[in-house]
């Protein structure tokens, strides 16, 4: 019993490792990860060129590189809108996206485009590309921003019907 009670002791004040396998929130990778990496390359597809205010689009995050392996990671934050929705291996923490376990490298979110009025929208995006070794070696990281500008509204010239010129020339 004294010995059990001496092994729990120990373990209890050993210090946590942070491996956020079921996702993290910062812009970068590199506490986990080895430094950026052009070997890797943030990839979204579903954002418009200019985004309608308030309708929602369903975003596919992923990567293009040459990193073996099926792991990997994101982190996604908005400067405008809110994201909802969280497929597959994704899932939203304090309104920014991430990966809920490191099985995947491709993900699926939601993107409400704000009210009008906003201006332009930044998406920033980090993935990593992770090999599943337990060390830094081999993982790749990048940053990535993508920018989505309002929608201009369509101005229509007033139109006139039945127009009754008075009195008669």
């Amino acid at each position: 019993v004294f010995l059990l009670i001496m092994v729990l002791l120990l373990v209890s004040a050993a210090p946590t490792i942070d491996a956020k396998e079921d996702g993290k929130t910062d812009s970068t990778c590199s506490s986990c990860h080895g430094s950026s990496s052009s070997s890797i390359s943030p990839t979204l597809s579903g954002n418009p060129a200019s985004y309608t205010p308030t309708q929602t689009y369903t975003l596919s995050i992923g990567m293009t590189t040459s990193a073996s392996g099926t792991e990997g990671g994101f982190s996604l934050s908005t400067t405008g809108g809110t994201l909802s929705n969280a497929g597959p291996n994704a899932k939203i923490v304090g309104g920014k996206g991430t990966h809920s376990n490191p099985n995947s490298r491709a993900w699926t979110i939601d993107w409400t485009a704000p009210s009008a009025g906003s201006g332009t929208v930044t998406i920033s995006i980090a993935v990593n590309a992770v090999n599943g070794n337990g060390a830094t070696s081999g993982d790749f990281w990048n940053n990535g921003q993508f920018q989505i500008s309002e929608a201009s509204a369509v101005n229509n010239p007033p139109t006139v019907s039945s127009l009754v010129v008075s009195p008669p020339s």
